[in-house]
This record gives structure tokens, sequence and C-alpha cells, in this order.
């Protein structure tokens, strides 16, 4: 392990500009399969010893070593420092900021030892990055006033939808959807606006956690559920798409319902 955080400590001040070499690349692998076989007490000193290494690196080099760091170590300080490392990175791009939004919020979720109040805070403040990113974009809509919308018509969004059996949140759905229909008796569209599975990684960040899409429901105008039928749409997977966007925002605006309901996004 030594010698390659030495070799690390000898190529990361030659790094520049926006692209990483793929000589840094590669050997950040190797040190990432010679860390996995470390025994477990020589682990937390060996993400320490890399941390250290990175000091010197500029922000996109860093932002790699962090999200290995984090991926491996579980640890929200450096969580912290990965989300402060994208803070300072001004001009990633759309795709980039969301991607990295995605797998930061699976990380928190499958090790709830990642997140902080400070975490958290950062977090969501790359989230209103996005939003005001999107929002720049997207134009020209006005709010709909409550006396226009139609009362018995509603939106439920899910930024998921992986089946009616074995995913939580779209069991979720699909249990709102039908009470809204059969004892509200509204009439209900379920949109899968597909952003949990954003895949753009032109950063190649380390320990990417693979997020699914399931095809076969962009086909599906319905989804029967208990006994109910659930108009349905899913949205294609290559969020986020501005031009999506905006379809969605403009047949919402069509549609006028009385409200929209969100569901898996938190």
């Amino acid at each position: 392990m030594k010698h390659i955080l030495m070799r690390l400590e000898q190529l990361i001040p030659t790094l520049s500009g926006n692209q990483l070499d793929e000589s840094f690349i590669n050997l950040i692998r190797e040190y990432d399969n010679t860390w996995q076989e470390l025994p477990e007490k020589q682990q937390l000193v060996a993400l320490q010893d890399l941390e250290d290494v990175c000091q010197s690196a500029n922000d996109n080099v860093r932002l790699f070593c962090y999200s290995l760091i984090s991926f491996r170590g579980h640890d929200s300080r450096w969580m912290e420092k990965m989300l402060k490392t994208i803070e300072r990175l001004s001009e990633l791009p759309l795709d980039a900021l969301y991607f990295l939004y995605w797998q930061i919020s699976i990380r928190f979720t499958r090790w709830p030892e990642c997140e902080s109040e400070t975490g958290k805070i950062l977090h969501w403040k790359l989230f209103q990055r996005i939003c005001a990113n999107c929002s720049a974009q997207v134009n020209g809509l006005e709010w709909i006033d409550e006396k226009e919308r139609h009362a018995d018509t509603v939106v439920v969004l899910t930024a998921q939808f992986l089946g009616e059996t074995v995913h939580g949140p779209s069991k979720t759905a699909l249990d709102r959807c039908k009470t809204l229909i059969q004892k509200m008796g509204k009439k209900v569209l379920l949109i899968n606006t597909a952003e949990i599975s954003a895949t753009t990684n032109r950063l190649s960040i380390a320990g990417v956690i693979p997020l699914n899409y399931l095809e076969y429901y962009s086909s599906q105008e319905y989804i029967d559920w208990k006994g109910t039928r659930i108009p349905f749409f899913q949205c294609e997977n290559d969020m986020p798409n501005i031009d999506t966007y905006r379809m969605l925002l403009q047949s919402i605006v069509q549609m006028k319902p009385a409200y929209v309901i969100e569901i898996g996004t938190g």
C-alpha cells in the first residue's frame, strides 16, 4: 500500500484541468483493490493516508479521492468534505451535478452513518443548485390559481418505479393512487420521472452505485394494482433532460390538477 501512496503523491502535483489522467484513475483502482485485502484495522489508516496525499490536489482530483474514501469509509466527515469539494466546483454541468446528488442520496440511505447535519445541509444546497440550473432553462410557466384547478384530478410523481411487489416507494405510490381513485373519487395519473436512475458519470467518480430502471414499464399505459387500474407514464432513462422537464410541466399545466403528490424523493 505504501508504494501505491508514494506513486500517487508523485503523480498528483502533475495533474491539472478538468479531465482526470487515466494513469491516476488506474492507480486509484490499484489502491482500492489493495485496500480491500487489508486487515480491517489497517483499512481506516489507509483511507486517512489517501486523504493526506490528496490534499495538494486540485478539486477534480480531490473529488475523485473523496468519492472513494467516503464509499469505503462510511464516515460523515468524509462525505462532508466530498460535498464541500462539489460546492467549490462551480462549473460542473447539470448532468454531473444531478448524478452526484443521487449517488450521495443513495449512500445516505444505505449507510446512515455517512449522514450528518452539515452533510444534510450541503446536500440540500446541491439540490437547490440543481433546481436553479433547471429553472433557468425552463421558464414561461405561470402559477395556476386554485380556482382554475380541477378538483377531481391529481398527479402522483415518483422518482423511481421498480414494479408492483418488490420496491417500497413504488408500492407506496400505487397505494396512494388506489386510495385517491377508490376512496376519494379522483382522476389520477401516476408518472415515473425516472430521476433516481440518472447514470451520467462524466466525472468518473469511484464507488458508483448502480441505479435501476425497468424499460418494460415505458410501454405501459396502466398499472393494475389490487383491483384498481391506474393510468401511468414513465419518462425515458436520460435524466436530467430539460426537454422532458418542459413536457412534464406543460402537461401538468394543461391538466390543471387540484394538487401534485411526490413520493420517494424526500
